[in-house]
């Protein structure tokens, strides 16, 4: 007996090493981006290592179950590392099907990055171990018999182990966006430590091709929700009606950009304040004129941050820029102003033209009048004699100054309204040495401020990043100067300084996660501590209504409530004198008395300033002020945010607003806000 057991050892050496070695992977990849060492739904990602071996113990020839299996750990390990550098790139994203959309747009960073090398290095070591030892043992390991009843054996055990595996992955992946109230209780967790990260990667391919669908449900019930309710007018009503809108998506913003607070910012510029505004004059011109809202969040990546600011809802389990391009979205705040004030409508972006696929999601389903990115940049600054310089070629970011410069005339008309969009590159990640920044290192020295650290420095890469990053935002600073001159010195049709009649707002689309900045910046590394977590997304919002607020002291201006990128168009159109259906918009006016609840379809996560939790049955910090009192208010709050998200997956997974309902949509809009000025 024993020799028996000896011989099947050996014999099927190959197949036991291969499980060991894939589960220690598997352990290790989840141990490094969750900090745990524990897989709580290891179903899927057990099925799959029954089906290799299951595989493997069909195949009689040990050279050919040797070289399988080392193709099949060389794979896992490949996978592990690409979601463990999408995860550490992201600050957390999990990968979800709609993802593969995003490929093309990601990979150049995804190079950039630095691997995690625990997992590199520990990997190559196991699997180059495996092919040295196993290629050892080919020639010693035991000649198998082909056998019939074990080849009809492990041929029953293999379809029982696919069909567990698609019976896990059906009710583990399958699309709930009918009703996402589970959102609010599912007792699971939003990371790989739920399924790992293998298991993670099947369940989304399999839930992507074959439940990537939202039944259209009750026709009629759907028309109701989206006309049943009309937005409540704040004091702040039609404040700034009759003026264009510029909204500036700065990437990356974070106030310690150019704000100097020791107790917020424990690791960010140490300068007294008139330091500060000779460094950042032009932020700070407008952060002097404008409402501060100075708990705004976001916790989004730069499309949907952007999709939001343009729609003020977005779908689940889709990226529309790519899921839904030619979808019909007469509820876009570019279609919305152009039906009631005949804006003209314009979009630029010193980045590719598609990325994201941009430019054909914004001038057919978004319906942008004028769409510039870098390409449409390079040929309008040829055919005007414009200065523009394209850096992409030259691996930089390209300035943010250099696009208002040549586009201004574009982007501020004097001859009409206009719903101007900019969204800027300069700040964006990575964070390090630009040629094209060189005037502002040299400033930044003179003025002894984030010096270039000592490579034996052990905060060396966080230093180094954060000395980069204030160098872009005094570029973005230039760039925003460029737009108050010009604001200010030209004039409308009526001779008024557009400045007097534009809204301009200006917000960081999320916080400096590249290098974990804004956790070194801000002193947050660790969840669990006792200072503020959710001030992790805190970033900037400022909202400058014309010539308004010059005068006003920063009380008056000042907004301290909960507010999130979801708030920006309900704000506009409260400013702007707009009623609009509230089931279409996730969030909330900042002048108004309710707060809204931050949900992330990026993270899959529920924030406010007090709470961050995955479901109420896994919350992941919450303030020693939150009592149960609170708790009811943010659920019933998040409650209803779920319900208007899943009447927008209906919508848009079955492009229901196009056509006929599309004219009804802007009838109803026109009979709601026919008496108002806007």
């Amino acid at each position: 007996m024993k020799n028996k057991f000896v011989l099947f050892l050996k014999s099927n050496v190959f197949v036991f090493v291969y499980v060991a070695l894939s589960v220690i992977l598997e352990f290790l990849a989840t141990f490094l981006v969750s900090g745990e060492v524990k897989i709580s739904r290891p179903g899927v990602f057990l099925t799959l290592i029954g089906l290799a071996t299951a595989i493997l113990c069909m195949i009689r020839n040990q050279k050919v179950r040797f070289y399988l299996s080392a193709a099949f750990l060389t794979a896992h390990a490949v996978i592990d590392l690409v979601f463990i550098l999408m995860y550490t790139l992201t600050s957390g994203t999990i990968f979800d099907f709609e993802m593969f959309n995003l490929a093309k747009d990601g990979m150049g960073t995804i190079e950039a990055t630095s691997p995690n090398f625990a997992f590199l290095f520990t990997s190559c070591f196991l699997v180059g171990l495996y092919f040295l030892l196993g290629g050892y043992e080919i020639d010693r390991a035991p000649l198998l018999k082909k056998k019939t009843s074990l080849t009809v054996t492990v041929s029953i055990l293999l379809c029982i182990i696919l069909a567990a595996q698609g019976t896990l992955a059906y009710f583990v992946g399958r699309n709930k966006s009918e009703d996402l109230s589970y959102k609010l209780y599912e007792n699971t967790e939003n990371s790989y430590t739920k399924q790992g990260i293998l298991g993670n990667f099947v369940t989304q391919l399999y839930k992507g091709l074959f439940f990537n669908g939202v039944e259209l449900g009750d026709a009629v019930e759907l028309e109701n929700f989206i006309f049943e309710k009309v937005t409540e007018k704040t004091e702040k009503f039609g404040e700034a009606s009759g003026m264009n809108t510029v909204t500036i998506l700065a990437e990356s913003l974070e106030w310690f950009a150019f704000i100097s607070d020791e107790e917020r910012y424990p690791n960010g510029i140490q300068a007294d304040e008139d330091t500060m505004r000779k460094l950042f004059p032009n932020l700070y011109e407008l952060y002097d004129t404008s409402y501060i809202a100075d708990n705004f969040h976001s916790r989004e990546k730069t499309d949907i941050s952007e999709n939001l600011s343009l729609l003020g809802c977005y779908p689940t389990d889709a990226y529309v820029n790519y899921t839904f391009p030619e979808n019909s979205l007469p509820f876009s705040s570019p279609q919305v102003l152009k039906t009631l004030t005949n804006a003209e409508t314009g979009y630029f972006h010193n980045g590719l033209s598609d990325f994201y696929n941009r430019h054909d999601y914004y001038l057919q389903s978004v319906k942008i009048d004028k769409f510039y990115a870098d390409e449409e940049m390079v040929a309008y600054s040829k055919d005007t004699g414009g200065s523009y310089k394209d850096y992409t070629e030259e691996g930089e970011r390209n300035l943010d100054s250099d696009m208002i410069s040549l586009c201004k005339e574009l982007m501020f008309p004097t001859d009409r309204r206009f719903d101007t969009h900019i969204s800027t590159i300069t700040m964006h990640g990575q964070y390090a040495e630009r040629e094209n920044l060189r005037q502002y290192y040299e400033i930044i020295d003179e003025y002894g401020i984030c010096p270039m650290p000592d490579e034996n420095d052990k905060e060396y890469e966080n230093k180094y990043a954060f000395r980069n990053y204030v160098a872009a935002a005094m570029e973005l600073d230039k760039a925003i100067g460029e737009i108050l001159n010009y604001l200010k010195t030209t004039t409308d049709q009526n001779g008024t300084p557009l400045i007097e009649n534009t809204v301009i707002v200006l917000f960081g689309d999320h916080n400096a996660y590249y290098y974990e900045l804004s956790d070194y910046i801000k002193d947050l590394t660790d969840p669990d501590t006792t200072r503020k977590y959710t001030d992790l997304f805190r970033v900037p919002l400022m909202i400058r209504v014309g010539n308004k607020l010059q005068d006003k002291p920063l009380s008056e201006r000042l907004i301290e409530k909960f507010t999130c990128t979801a708030d920006i168009i309900p704000t506009i159109y409260d400013l702007l004198g707009i009623n609009y259906f509230e089931n279409m918009l996730y969030g909330t006016s900042i002048f108004s008395e309710e707060t809204s609840v931050l949900y992330s379809r990026a993270y899959d996560v529920f924030i406010t300033d007090k709470m961050y939790f995955y479901n109420l049955n896994n919350v992941i910090w919450q303030s020693a002020e939150v009592d149960d009192d609170y708790i009811a208010q943010v659920k019933e709050t998040a409650s209803v945010l779920l319900n208007k998200i899943s009447h927008i997956n209906r919508i848009y997974y079955n492009d229901y607003l196009k056509g006929e309902k599309a004219d009804l949509f802007n009838q109803r809009l026109k009979d709601i806000n026919k008496t108002n000025k806007i």
